[in-house]
């Protein structure tokens, strides 16, 4: 019976130093995984930091156009998060569908915009877009995408030719 003891004594600490050496190792993967996790945020924010400046600064005098004094602030993905107008902050998603469309419309001009001031100027294409816009702000979107025509291509395709008939811009028409 004493050796049955000592035997499942022995069992027992063979069994807590496997257990041991298996924390050891978790406990080193948990903190490499932690480590992993603070780099990857700190390169994140860093290449948030670095891309949202510009492209805010380039979005800037087309969104002044639209929403004049309003301040848009993008989340880690770089999408609209945030509206600061009249000193009050607005999440962007829980805005009504027109605003959302136009933010979302401002932000590839932005984007387009440090393509072109890059070197690396890309068309912005708009397939029926701003079909939430009134009139006043169908008009302001018509000024900030004119004002973007000047540094990159803008092509805007849409069925509404009498609402985007005050566009300015070269008119194709599709033929037979």
């Amino acid at each position: 019976r004493n050796d049955d003891v000592v035997a499942h004594a022995a069992e027992m600490a063979e069994q807590l130093a496997i257990a041991a050496a298996d924390r050891h190792r978790m406990e080193r993967d948990v903190a490499a995984l932690k480590l992993l996790d603070s780099e990857l945020t700190a390169a994140e924010s860093s290449t948030r930091d670095r891309l949202s400046g510009p492209v805010l600064a380039r979005l800037r005098p087309y969104a002044d156009l639209v929403f004049p004094g309003a301040e848009l602030d993008l989340d880690d993905g770089l999408q609209p998060a945030g509206l600061s107008r009249s000193g009050a902050s607005e999440v962007v998603k829980t805005l009504s569908g027109g605003p959302q469309e136009q933010i979302a419309v401002l932000l590839r001009l932005g984007l387009a915009r440090l393509f072109a001031d890059r070197g690396s100027a890309v068309p912005l294409i708009l397939d029926d877009a701003l079909v939430y816009a009134d009139d006043r702000r169908i008009a302001a979107m018509f000024r900030a995408l004119e004002a973007a025509s000047a540094h990159h291509q803008v092509i805007v395709l849409t069925c509404r030719e009498t609402t985007f008939k005050e566009l300015k811009g070269e008119r194709l028409m599709l033929t037979r």
